[in-house]
């Protein structure tokens, strides 16, 4: 094969690499949940009560947040109970809500209103900031539940961490919900009539496009820096040995 046609797709190969490094970068990079620490609020059950026209969905529960663990307590939770869960075990689904923040419809390059967004969808992988995902989470006595959070929050667990959510109140669950996570229903003997919603609507409305921009941008330097370190390396000790050859 002649030597110009190696050099290109070897080089092609460099960049091509370069960009899925870069794609994993943006995906693994938890900067949401690293903002998200750095101001969490621990909330007591007594500042509840002294407020009970504060939305503390998000909040970091803190003493008298009564912590579900058994299916009778969290069928005998009402949906107006701040509650949380200390979760066992974490399973992903692939079904996902259009976020509470999220506008119900896109928008075109040059302004104007675009599609209509589903309320509802399933995705293969976890992309679209305008999504939350629904999770089964595993309570003490071995119940399953399903949940939405910060998806940072999901990955810890997932991990093996143990981690007491952040005050959540119990929220129903749509039509469509329910028919495209029947199977994971059926199969986990879940209930499907409530979901722990546990994701602080008002923090992620005003830190989404900020997040989104940090680490699209971060993840851009990071593509140039892999695949400009790689080219040169390349040039300089590969190609340029060659051509004293």
């Amino acid at each position: 094969m002649d030597e110009n046609k190696i050099k290109k797709i070897v080089e092609t190969t460099l960049i091509v690499l370069a960009l899925l490094l870069s794609v994993a970068f943006y995906y693994n990079f938890d900067l949401e949940n690293i903002l998200f620490q750095k101001q969490l609020q621990t909330i007591n059950q007594s500042q509840i009560e002294e407020n009970r026209g504060t939305n503390y969905i998000g909040k970091k529960a803190g003493d008298g947040i009564k912590n579900v663990t058994t299916k009778q307590a969290w069928e005998e939770a009402l949906a107006i109970d701040y509650i949380t869960v200390t979760p066992v075990k974490i399973t992903k689904t692939n079904v996902y809500s259009l976020a509470n923040w999220a506008e119900h419809y896109t928008r075109r390059r040059r302004g104007g209103t675009g599609r209509k967004r589903n309320k509802t969808q399933t995705e293969l992988f976890d992309y679209d900031d305008n999504y939350r995902r629904y999770y089964v989470i595993e309570l003490e006595d071995g119940t399953n539940i399903l949940a939405q959070m910060n998806r940072g929050i999901a990955n810890q667990i997932a991990k093996g961490k143990t981690i007491t959510l952040p005050i959540g109140r119990k929220t129903g669950l749509t039509n469509t919900a329910k028919k495209l996570l029947s199977e994971t229903i059926d199969e986990m003997n879940i209930s499907d009539t409530y979901v722990l919603y546990t994701i602080d609507d008002e923090w992620q409305k005003e830190n989404a496009t900020k997040i989104f921009l940090i680490k699209f941008g971060t993840s851009v330097i990071v593509f140039f820096a892999i695949a400009v370190g790689a080219l040169t390396l390349l040039d300089k000790w590969i190609w340029k040995e060659k051509e004293e050859i």
